[in-house]
């Protein structure tokens, strides 16, 4: 025994010391003697009653911090709520409280919409730049509208038409009020409305047919869309960027939606030309496809240094990898991602964890063998998160409480096989678990 050790409690005096705390209330400084408190008998029911304590107070916090829209102090305390979520009844509660959380910011979104809606409503009457936005033209509005409705449909297109370029803008307002419904219906997700409005025009302008095809590619018609854009195209002699969307990715992204995907990549290779940081993920996978894996990965390495540390791009690298065999390197972009997105090096807020790469990340380290603490810290973490469970989420469950001995998970492998059709590849999947 060290000299120290003389003066340090005894475990039953800092058991004696937690459960003061817990009466008390100061849960955290309760669960911190009780766990130096070892082996001593009830020093584990005092850990219990004060995580749960902990628990519940974080998620208190989570929903009021949530209320005053505080994001990152919303992430904070979810995360320390995780840490104490032990039992089946706790991750319920930590859902519940996710749950409770997106809600709260979805009220907030609408609300905050309502009021840049109103204050747009606003603007329009007292501010000429709005006019000015259409090259001092007045926007032809449908004729039955009240006064306050006319300010606020005119000051709704006066914002979606300054993202048109001046000769699609001044085009778009000479088609008239039935035109500029229709882009309003496309820009409120109601494409099979606004769809047979186009069609009633000329064909000779081409921004018709620019809201054409995005009026297709929302109704599933990749094909008809593709269509459209060569049209507009060649009615306005080039491609353009509308809205910030350039015309020539939107086509190369209906090719390939159609399954043209020799065209898509001809087509997304002269687009990206033009227009680097668009449909890298696009042109990667048509690549890959075109059975040039290196190419396709180096374009995502591009766009990482574009666009900076993505979760969807790592991702990307990662599937790649895994595609071609390197299930090690794929774990390695894996982990870098995570790493990347937490801000690590304290360059950031916390963003939160991203579910489908700890999802992913777990489900390697498990079907392998590799890290199994790590893979179940991962699996543990993801299944925090999860509002709805998928079949890659049982399945991930499946790997946890096989790698935990828990009874019961080859029950849950006979359930998952019975929702695939008979030729689905997850089949090889779960024969590999036997």
């Amino acid at each position: 025994m060290g000299l120290l050790d003389l003066f340090r409690p005894s475990p039953a005096r800092r058991l004696a010391r937690a459960q003061a705390h817990l009466q008390a209330g100061r849960w955290a400084d309760a669960r911190l003697d009780a766990l130096d408190a070892g082996t001593e008998p009830g020093a584990d029911l005092v850990v219990t009653a004060a995580e749960r304590e902990l628990l519940r107070t974080n998620l208190d916090a989570a929903r009021s911090w949530a209320e005053a829209g505080d994001a990152e102090r919303v992430a904070a305390h979810l995360e320390l709520a995780a840490g104490f979520a032990r039992s089946a009844d706790d991750r319920d509660a930590l859902t519940a409280a996710r749950a409770d959380v997106r809600a709260i910011g979805a009220a907030h979104e609408a609300r905050a919409t309502h009021r840049a809606r109103a204050e747009d409503a606003d603007l329009a009457s007292v501010d000429p730049r709005f006019r000015e936005a259409v090259g001092g033209v007045a926007i032809p509005l449908p004729p039955d509208l009240s006064d306050d409705e006319a300010e606020a449909v005119e000051a709704r297109l006066a914002m979606l038409l300054e993202g048109y370029p001046d000769a699609h803008r001044d085009a778009a307002v000479a088609l008239g009020a039935e035109f500029l419904r229709a882009v309003l219906l496309l820009d409120d997700g109601e494409a099979d409305a606004a769809l047979p409005l186009l069609a009633t025009f000329d064909d000779d302008v081409a921004i018709l047919h620019h809201e054409r095809a995005r009026a297709a590619m929302a109704l599933g018609d990749p094909a008809a869309a593709a269509r459209a854009w060569r049209r507009f195209a060649e009615r306005h002699g080039s491609h353009d960027v509308i809205s910030d969307i350039p015309t020539h990715v939107a086509l190369s992204e209906a090719l390939a939606a159609a399954g043209d995907h020799d065209t898509a990549l001809r087509e997304v290779m002269a687009a990206r030309r033009a227009h680097p940081k668009h449909a890298g993920l696009l042109h990667a996978a048509l690549l890959e496809r075109a059975g040039r894996p290196a190419d396709a990965e180096a374009i995502l390495r591009e766009q990482l240094t574009l666009h900076g540390p993505q979760p969807a791009i790592y991702l990307a690298v990662a599937g790649l990898r895994l595609r071609g065999g390197k299930r090690t390197e794929a774990m390695a972009a894996l982990e870098t991602s995570l790493h990347q997105s937490s801000c690590a090096t304290g360059s950031c807020g916390p963003r939160g964890p991203d579910l489908p790469t700890q999802r992913l990340l777990a489900t390697l380290y498990l079907e392998d063998g590799v890290d199994t603490g790590r893979g179940l810290e991962l699996a543990d973490a993801a299944a925090a998160q999860v509002r709805q469970p998928g079949w890659d989420d049982v399945y991930l469950k499946v790997l946890a409480d096989r790698a935990r001995a828990q009874p019961g998970w080859t029950d849950l492998v006979d359930r998952l096989r019975q929702t695939l059709p008979d030729r689905d590849p997850r089949h090889a999947r779960l024969d590999a678990l036997a």
